[in-house]
């Protein structure tokens, strides 16, 4: 027994060594699992000798259904028996005796590992599903790596997600470190590329322990890093080189040491420390894939990602699931010559070449793809030289990627490259006609072969009415074809912005001209904000929204709440949420005018301003079902006088209150504050703006009020007198009086609209009175006020409305 502990040694070393290893919980003769304790038991009792697993291994980050149970033996005659039945002396017999009882709960891998040095030791794997009677002899004599007995599970997603967490976790744990040593979140990923780069020259790493002062170490490594970048014919080297000499100028080089949590360190040693980690930690995650470059890349990108979200200072990186729907958007082939003209960090290019070499398997093709059909422009330096970087770490073979204005870069392009697909996210701070002329730019150079250019844009692109952005719209429809408008997520960017968006699709040199625009509405994408984390695919659900979505695309489809058609011009929005048709028999129901009733009632009870008690009334209930089939489409300036607000801001209070002030929220029934009739007389629409009459300040009770900013598209009736804000507009009913019960049926259908609206689209008095809501009819053809009233009371809680 005491001799096994050699074989043990030798086992527990070799998965130590793995790059994997912080993902896994090798527990030895033991677990703290209840589950896998109970198994452990009912699998000793079955046998005299009550023996435990030398190790075994689970992987606690994915809280998942694997396990590797290892048992070991000092001598390789005590491998295996004949038969398999003597769980007791043989490494296999006792392996297969464990994985018998585990696979009641889990899939296992059982391994047998018998030998006293690695010249003699023997090693048999198999693996037995949970559920099942059999095992299966993997034929495999060696000890693996973690990632390849993960593979062994056949679970794809498993296996991403484990080398995901661990390259996120070791980002983090190396942007923490230059955290303690104060080192900028600009230099810190400016560093990591160089050392990255350096590393990529094998020479390097055997130089660098020998350097004694950090700024000398510095300038070896940059020296190293032109042999790289000259050896990858990176198109202009000069400009990386500047911004890695850059790095000079910094304490880490300027200083003998710097202060380390509370120590002062030399910082040659702090400089070979990093250096250590991502040889050790970062460079053997490469030795996992066929494809080791975009290992390495996926590293970078979340070391860049974290480190610019640590400092509050967010920076904008397209996020890889949008990237790779342009690719599929695109339609790309391995002839395909792609071109961004705002580069970033490169990951349209990065995803394009993916695609690509993804569709062939001839090397000649694969690197004609690498050198020649990749194409980028970047004006900043730093992202410059991070997009260079990232090609080359996904082992794009050349890099076509040039520093400089992409206007300016443009006849060089043309001639030399001539791409015929342009994806592109062009910056924000240019405003809406800056960015489609980024569009339009793309569009040029991509003309002479009738190609396709798609872009990410601020929803604001596609809905204002600014004279400069039609002017440009005008322009580009007289050329070109707009083929798509997708409405994306708000929160697409978070944490780096929250701004709308939508992706465009362009076709060039087809004039626009009766075509009819696909409007696409992509505002579920199947990610969703985990607190501490970024927007992830938590319910897996982001395979299947897009094929649902690509399909409806290349087929032309319309489908309810996915996608419609429609003929534009440039003064016409460019968004799904203009056009679509509200699905009622999707989105209505018994359960919203209920909850309608009772907020309204909740309201009422608690109502600050009333000084009486509360008395329900009594009413009959009438039953009638809702009928969702006989509906017609109304104007809302059809059916409601609307009235535009009156305060930019709120009065300022002098006493008690009286007069609910209605504003922009979900709650309370829109009513924010409460004023006497003094304070808003004594306070004017803008500050410093002539006086009007109280009259105009206070609006009469019996509406409907709907807020346009703020919590956009609510809406409540109001029973009182009342003022309210610039985020708010009062509606009264036409051609009938309004009560309580009609006015809880509208407002819970005027709340329905409310995907149309969102900070980009707001429900402005502009666009009110041509916005449409559906409503049950009379025999002859007018809005059935008398149905809405018998419906609301037919409800539960309506009798104490």
């Amino acid at each position: 027994m005491a001799n096994e502990r050699i074989t043990e040694d030798i086992v527990r070393e070799h998965f130590k060594k793995d790059p994997l290893f912080a993902m896994i919980k090798m527990d030895e003769q033991k677990s703290s699992s209840k589950k896998i304790l109970d198994l452990l038991q009912a699998a000793s009792k079955s046998w005299k000798w009550a023996g435990k697993p030398e190790f075994l291994i689970s992987f606690p980050s994915q809280n998942s259904k694997y396990l590797i149970v290892i048992e070991c033996k000092y001598n390789t005659s005590d491998h295996q028996s004949k038969k398999n039945d003597d769980a007791n002396k043989y490494a296999v017999d006792g392996a297969l005796h464990y994985a018998k009882f585990l696979s009641q709960e889990y899939e296992v891998i059982a391994i047998a590992a018998s030998g006293h040095d690695n010249e003699s030791l023997r090693i048999s794997t198999y693996k037995r599903w949970q559920g099942q009677k059999s095992y299966e002899d993997k034929e495999i004599d060696s000890l693996l790596s973690i990632n390849d007995y993960i593979k062994l599970f056949n679970n794809e997603a498993f296996a991403e997600n484990l080398k995901n967490i661990d390259i996120i976790q070791k980002a983090v744990y190396l942007n923490d470190e230059f955290q303690a040593c104060s080192i900028s979140e600009y230099m810190r990923c400016t560093i990591v590329s160089a050392i990255l780069l350096s590393l990529l020259n094998w020479p390097f790493k055997t130089a660098y322990p020998t350097y004694k002062d950090s700024s000398e170490l510095w300038k070896g490594l940059v020296m190293w890093i032109d042999s790289v970048l000259q050896d990858k014919k990176v198109r202009e080297p000069d400009s990386m080189i500047k911004e890695y000499q850059k790095i000079l100028n910094e304490p880490l080089f300027t200083h003998k040491s710097i202060k380390k949590d509370k120590d002062q360190i030399p910082t040659i040693t702090i400089l070979k420390e990093i250096i250590d980690y991502i040889q050790k930690n970062v460079l053997p995650l490469m030795q996992m894939e066929d494809s080791w470059m975009d290992v390495l890349g996926k590293f970078y990108t979340e070391f860049v990602r974290y480190a610019w979200w640590s400092s509050k200072v967010w920076l904008v990186l397209t996020p890889v699931h949008i990237a790779n729907l342009f690719c599929d958007l695109a339609d790309l082939t391995t002839e395909s010559v792609v071109y961004d003209p705002c580069t970033g960090s490169g990951w349209f290019l990065v995803s394009a070449m993916k695609k690509m070499l993804s569709l062939t398997q001839n090397d000649n093709i694969k690197k004609n793809i690498k050198e020649h059909q990749l194409i980028g422009v970047e004006s900043r330096a730093d992202m410059f030289t991070y997009a260079c970087s990232n090609m080359m770490f996904r082992g794009d073979g050349r890099s076509n990627i040039y520093h400089g204005d992409c206007y300016q870069k443009e006849p060089e392009i043309l001639e030399n490259h001539q791409p015929t697909v342009s994806f592109l996210n062009p910056p924000y701070d240019v405003g809406c006609a800056g960015q489609m002329g980024f569009i339009d730019h793309a569009l040029r150079v991509v003309s002479k072969s009738n190609g396709i250019v798609i872009a990410i844009v601020q929803m604001s692109c596609a809905i204002k009415d600014e004279k400069e952005l039609v002017a440009i719209k005008e322009k580009m429809l007289e050329k070109h074809t707009l083929k798509a408008v997708i409405s994306m997520p708000d929160e697409l960017f978070n944490p780096a912005a929250t701004v709308p968006t939508c992706i465009m699709v362009w076709e060039a040199n087809r004039p626009n001209r009766d075509h009819e625009t696909r409007f696409g509405y992509l505002k579920d994408d199947g990610f969703e904000k985990i607190k501490h984390k970024w927007r992830v695919d938590a319910k897996k659900k982001r395979d299947s929204i897009k094929q649902e979505f690509i399909k409806a695309y290349k087929n032309s489809k319309e489908i309810a709440w996915l996608s419609v058609k429609k003929n534009i011009t440039a003064d016409d929005e460019r968004l799904c949420e203009a056009y679509m048709d509200t699905d009622y028999n999707k989105s209505l129901g018994k359960d919203l005018f209920c909850t309608k009733i009772r907020n309204y009632i909740s309201f009422d009870i608690l109502d600050p301003s009333k000084y009486t008690d509360y008395s329900p009334k009594s009413l009959n209930d009438d039953e009638k079902i809702l009928n969702f089939s006989t509906r017609k489409p109304f104007r809302y300036d059809e059916i409601f006088d609307i009235q535009k607000w009156y305060y930019n801001k709120k009065p300022e209070h002098l006493s008690t209150w009286t007069v609910p002030f209605i504003g922009a929220t979900e709650y309370n029934n829109g009513v924010t504050d409460y004023f006497t009739s003094d304070e808003i007389d004594n306070t004017n629409k803008a500050e410093g703006s002539n006086p009007d009459p109280i009259e105009k300040k206070i609006f009469e009770k019996n509406c409907i009020t709907v807020s346009n900013n703020g919590s956009v598209g609510y809406a409540f009736y109001q029973k009182d007198n009342f003022t309210c804000s610039h985020d708010v507009n009062p509606l009264y009913l036409k051609n009938h009086t309004l009560n309580i019960y009609i006015a809880m049926f509208l407002a819970t259908l005027i709340e329905q609209e409310q995907y149309r609206r969102n900070y980009g689209r707001k429900r402005r008095p502009s666009r009110m009175p041509d916005s449409i809501i559906k409503l049950p009819i009379d025999k002859n053809g007018n809005p059935d006020r008398e149905f809405m009233e018998k419906y609301i009371k037919s409800l539960p809680y309506s009798a104490s409305l």
